[in-house]
Formats: structure tokens, C-alpha cells, sequence
């Protein structure tokens, strides 16, 4: 386990809590590409959840995203401009779609790479 999995696990453990998806939206970035993303409504739970964690991983020292918090679940990534102009009109017939709920029962820690995502850790919610 990593030092800060470690130190993750060792906090007060989260209640389980409820988590809605709703809606599709990009992320556009600078040099034109887009992440292609699923929101996720911020409960009290899951903020709740990422205060604390930016709380306590800032004690260890580990610099904090300068971006507003944005809870999403991350589809795919379109580099460049859009190849497919139809996607965004189908982006935007699914902006309110809700596509259902779950429980969280436990939340992982992620390294973002330029070849995709990495689990650093998972710690359970009790």
C-alpha cells in the first residue's frame, strides 16, 4: 500500500452513501481535445467525501487541484477537434438523461496518465 493509501485508510471511515448519474457533458480543454463525461450529482456524501480527502492529503503535503470540484464518471477522450460533428448534437439530447443510481461502497484514488487512468488505492466506506 502506498504511503498515502496508508494514510487514506487510516481516517475516519465515510458513511456509504448514494451516488445519481445524470446528464452527458464534455471538459474542453485547451488544445482543442475533450473529455466525454457522465455527471454525477454532487450529494452530501460525496462532498462530504472530497473535502476530507483534500483536507487531509493537503497535512501531507500533496498539491490540491486548482479546478472547482466536478464530480463525473469520464467516458472517453477526444483528441484535436471533434472528428464526429453529430456527437455534440447527441451530447446534448442526453445533457439531463438520468442513467441511474448506486451505493458507493468505497472510493478509489486514481493517477491520471497520458495512457489512461491508474488505481493508486481503494478504501472501503463503512
Amino acid at each position: 500500500m502506498s504511503e498515502i493509501g496508508r494514510f487514506l485508510a487510516n481516517l475516519p471511515r465515510q458513511r456509504k452513501f448514494t451516488v445519481r448519474i445524470a446528464g452527458l457533458e464534455y471538459f474542453k480543454n485547451p488544445d482543442n481535445s475533450r473529455l466525454l463525461f457522465a455527471k454525477v450529482e454532487p450529494s452530501e456524501g460525496l462532498i462530504q467525501l472530497a473535502a476530507d480527502t483534500d483536507h487531509y492529503l493537503g497535512q501531507l503535503k500533496v498539491p490540491l487541484e486548482s479546478r472547482e470540484y466536478a464530480p463525473h464518471v469520464t467516458i472517453g477522450r477526444i483528441p484535436g477537434q471533434n472528428p464526429w460533428p453529430k456527437l455534440d448534437e447527441r451530447i446534448g439530447e442526453h445533457a439531463d438523461t438520468h442513467f441511474g443510481t448506486f451505493e458507493a461502497a468505497e472510493y478509489s484514488l486514481y493517477q491520471s496518465t497520458p495512457a489512461g487512468y491508474r488505481v493508486i488505492e481503494t478504501i472501503p466506506l463503512d
